[in-house]
């Protein structure tokens, strides 16, 4: 699978369908959905960002480049403290592996070893080729699956659920940002700004979303994805990657203690009640909210404070695109976007 990932960073568990699926348009994706169509595995256009959006992004990503760094290095010292060097990390495509590299980089560059790093797509009950792969050079409890943040905690229920199949297989989520603490491993329990969030693929090895499409793949395939080439003038992956390990600190002895709480399922509740929306129209959090501004249509940006600084990327892009920035009295976010019913 063609990507501008570095082959040393992260291997790809991947089918590359370049040349043989044909993205459809956002506006065709959309066409379907109202016709009740099923857009699961289907591929969508990832046109260059608009300049002055893309502007916003590049200017204000340096601001969050510590705080993110600190992040990676508290959730690489809590892998490194339970697995020590029998590390196998298993990002999940597309958010979850710039994460998984940078864990990576961190223990390489602190421990000097090199753990081994793959990135998948979701598993599930249709989806276990790239696991028995895994499996068939690594023993289940060294795997450690990696993604970005928990937003409503889909990801995490997904892996802990998936995980009772495999015996060994450790059921808990790795993640960069959990402000609703359901996650054992975490850079950061509060609502912090990952600045990769509102990129699209430029930021992402230029490999659009897999999909696991029985009319391209066979049933031993990978799942499939396709390298954007379009895009390439405007990558900023290793820019990006290169900019949070030059801000690493490498004294960090992080001690994390972990209560896991289900009262944020309330919030969302509380949200989806006032604004009269369905659970699936809310992206909770700054950072599920900053990658819905490229990839929905949304109707509002709900921030707890206007004048957070971190929110102030995502405020910044909202503003831009003309969409309604509102406060409000969040427990466990900073922020939220609600999308107009799809």
């Amino acid at each position: 699978m063609k990507t501008s990932y570095k082959k040393t960073d992260v291997e790809l568990l991947l089918t590359d369908l370049t040349d043989e699926v044909n993205p459809i348009t956002i506006e065709e994706k959309k066409q379907m959905e109202m016709q009740g169509k099923d857009v699961t595995d289907i591929i969508t256009d990832e046109f260059p960002i608009d300049k002055k959006y893309f502007d916003i992004c590049l200017e204000t990503t340096p601001m969050y480049a510590k705080q993110t760094a600190v992040a990676v290095g508290n959730l690489a010292e809590q892998i490194y403290n339970i697995k020590k060097e029998n590390i196998v990390l298993v990002s999940i495509l597309r958010a979850g592996t710039l994460i998984g590299i940078l864990v990576k980089r961190y223990l390489k560059n602190k421990y000097n070893i090199d753990v081994f790093h793959y990135s998948i797509s979701m598993p599930s009950d249709n989806n276990q080729n790239e696991i028995k792969f895994i499996l068939n050079k690594h023993k289940p409890q060294d795997i450690v699956f990696v993604d970005s943040w928990t937003g409503k905690g889909t990801a995490t229920n997904k892996i802990k659920k998936f995980a009772q199949q495999i015996d060994g297989l450790c059921p808990d989520l790795a993640v960069l940002s959990d402000s609703i603490n359901i996650c054992r491993f975490c850079g950061v329990r509060e609502d912090i700004a990952i600045p990769q969030a509102p990129f699209n693929a430029c930021i992402t090895g230029l490999i659009g979303a897999p999909i696991n499409n029985s009319k391209y793949l066979m049933d031993e395939d990978f799942a499939g994805s396709i390298y954007l080439k379009e895009l390439e003038r405007i990558d900023v992956t290793n820019w990006y990657i290169n900019l949070i390990e030059q801000n690493f600190d490498y004294k960090l002895c992080n001690s994390d203690n972990y209560q896991e709480n289900l009262n944020s399922k309330e919030e969302l509740s509380e949200i989806c009640s006032k604004y009269k929306i369905e659970l699936k129209d809310l992206n909770p959090g700054i950072n599920e909210a900053g990658r819905a501004l490229l990839r929905r249509n949304l109707k509002k940006l709900l921030v707890k404070d206007k004048n957070d600084i971190q929110v102030m990327q995502i405020k910044r892009i909202a503003e831009l695109k003309g969409i309604e920035v509102e406060e409000y009295d969040f427990k466990y976010y900073r922020a939220a976007s609600i999308a107009y019913s799809e």
